[in-house]
């Protein structure tokens, strides 16, 4: 019968393990510094970045605190004082009035009357924003896109109605249109879902208006599905 050899492993050697663990010492030197630095700029970036949200926040209640003496000349002063405050909170706030106004008729305790001018400028800023949407002049309707858009600005479920109704009365124009529908499909599902039935007649009117419109459109059904 025919044997086998297995064969004999070869020990390995003091030298080739000396290498071995030199060449491993060189890696590790040459990645060292690589490690610390990465180190170092994820714990500056995280101290940087904390930083940064401290002084923004900071500089938002600065800015809250010199538009405070405003809301007096909205709510009680004359229609150009409060045209002028309304003018300043923008500029001030890089928010929109609307949003300052619709807190202020929405806090309680607050009086009814001084309330309700809140909530009747509120409006009225918002119909104008709704307008300017409508532009012939393209930064005019990105602004008031972007100010109607903004989380800290008019509540979204005050200017869902007013837009729909604007658009509807305006449908042949598509560029209002479009930004109408823009502006429904970056809102979440569960503060379009009570205006429904009302978008879903709207797109459909809209869709008329060609592709851009239709392909929109879409995108806002889809939310539903």
């Amino acid at each position: 019968m025919r044997q086998f050899r297995i064969p004999r492993m070869r020990p390995t050697s003091s030298s080739s393990t000396v290498n071995g663990w030199q060449k491993a010492q060189v890696i590790i030197s040459a990645a060292t510094p690589v490690v610390v630095a990465l180190t170092a700029f994820a714990l500056n970036w995280q101290f940087t970045e904390r930083a940064a949200r401290a002084a923004e926040e900071q500089n938002r209640i600065n800015r809250w605190s010199s538009v405070s003496p405003l809301l007096t000349e909205i709510t009680t002063g004359t229609r150009q004082e409060q045209a002028v405050a309304v003018a300043l909170i923008n500029a001030v706030l890089g928010t929109d009035a609307a949003a300052v106004l619709g807190a202020v008729a929405a806090t309680p305790g607050v009086d009814a009357t001084v309330q309700g001018k809140a909530q009747a400028l509120a409006d009225q800023r918002i119909a104008e924003l709704t307008q300017q949407l409508f532009s012939l002049d393209r930064d005019v309707r990105s602004n008031a896109y972007q100010r109607l858009l903004d989380p800290d600005g008019p509540a979204y479920a005050d200017v869902i109605p007013v837009v729909l109704a604007y658009a509807n009365a305006n449908m042949t124009n598509m560029d209002g249109v479009a930004n109408v529908i823009r502006y429904l499909r970056e809102i979440s599902v569960i503060t379009l879902d009570p205006f429904e039935t009302e978008i879903r007649a709207f797109l459909a009117r809209a869709a008329e208006n060609g592709d851009t419109s239709t392909r929109l459109a879409n995108d806002v059904l889809r939310k539903w599905d």
